[in-house]
């Protein structure tokens, strides 16, 4: 059987030097660096309530994601597993959302996995640093991650082995 999830909750860290931002209910997700040298990771969860209390057996995964937008040429972006819980907030960034919008209680941010209350470990979220699949990607279009690590990442996540805190889209930081 094949089973489709879609986002239960995405958001973007915005890396700033001024006030912290935030777009958990915004469109669109960011992943890089932007002209003025600030990264930009996003955060992708899905809600595994459909694959739990079953016996199942796992033999693919893959997520599918469309970019519409990118100023770069080719680029890797590697997905990586997010190890600790984040939020939200209310923030829904105007625009193109690049700029993020200020952050609201609750929201993740570049600092804060739960802004003004819980503080990532590491600045830019706490994420596994060996990516579960990597796409590379160019241009407008839809672009899959698929492989091994989200097989091991999914089966960990409803073994209770791995929390379920979804990943992490790493690109170009340089």
């Amino acid at each position: 059987d094949l089973v489709s999830l879609q986002s239960s909750r995405h958001g973007t860290l915005y890396e700033t030097n001024g006030s912290p931002l935030a777009n958990g209910l915004g469109q669109h997700l960011f992943a890089g660096v932007t002209n003025q040298n600030f990264r930009r990771r996003g955060l992708l969860d899905f809600d595994l309530s459909p694959l739990s209390g079953q016996a199942i057996e796992i033999s693919s995964v893959t997520l599918r994601l469309h970019m519409s937008q990118s100023g770069a040429g080719v680029e890797n972006i590697g997905l990586h597993r997010v190890l600790s819980d984040w939020g939200v907030g209310s923030t829904d960034a105007g625009g193109g959302e690049g700029g993020g919008g200020p952050a609201t209680p609750g929201s993740a941010t570049w600092l804060d996995a739960f802004w003004d209350v819980t503080p990532w470990q590491t600045a830019g979220g706490d994420f596994n640093a060996l990516a579960s699949a990597s796409s590379a990607v160019d241009g407008v279009g839809f672009y899959e991650w698929t492989g091994d690590g989200l097989i091991s990442d999914l089966e960990g996540m409803l073994a209770g082995s791995a929390g379920e805190f979804g990943w992490l889209l790493l690109g170009n930081e340089s």
